[in-house]
């Protein structure tokens, strides 16, 4: 797993990512992945090293320590692939895995799944299709089944 400094930046990390990511646990989520595979761990060691090394150089603080704006403005730079050169390639791979896994983690979550208004599934006695779909198959010429 993580160590309780890199825990702690990954929590400010998720939740700069989403906003209620700490209270939808995308921390632990990630964490008891890295705890179960060194490669995942090693992802997530080395981004962290790379972002702390990144802020320290530019305002002398670690990324869990520095202001928020501080933050954002390394997150600008890192969550753009048109911003890629060989000095943020490192921190734009590491963004990308942390924005995908705290997504998933965020939305699997009972949090994320309340945000979105999912009311879970339930059957249907038959399946209408939707007068919308119907018109725009007709529009573009084509038959219906």
């Amino acid at each position: 797993g993580l160590t309780a400094a890199e825990y702690k930046t990954l929590q400010v990390l998720a939740e700069l990512i989403i906003p209620g990511a700490k209270e939808a646990a995308a921390s632990e989520f990630i964490d008891t992945l890295c705890s179960g595979s060194t490669q995942m761990a090693s992802i997530y060691s080395a981004g962290i090293a790379w972002m702390n090394n990144e802020i320290r150089r530019a305002h002398g603080t670690a990324f869990a320590a520095a202001t928020p704006d501080q933050q954002r403005a390394l997150l600008d730079k890192i969550a753009w692939r048109k911003n890629a050169s060989p000095e943020l390639n490192p921190g734009i791979e590491f963004f990308d895995w942390a924005r995908r896994m705290t997504v998933d983690a965020y939305f699997t979550s009972k949090v994320g799944i309340a945000a979105i208004g999912f009311k879970g599934n339930s059957s249907m006695q038959e399946y209408q299709v939707p007068v919308e779909c119907i018109e725009h198959v007709k529009k573009q010429g084509g038959d219906l089944i």
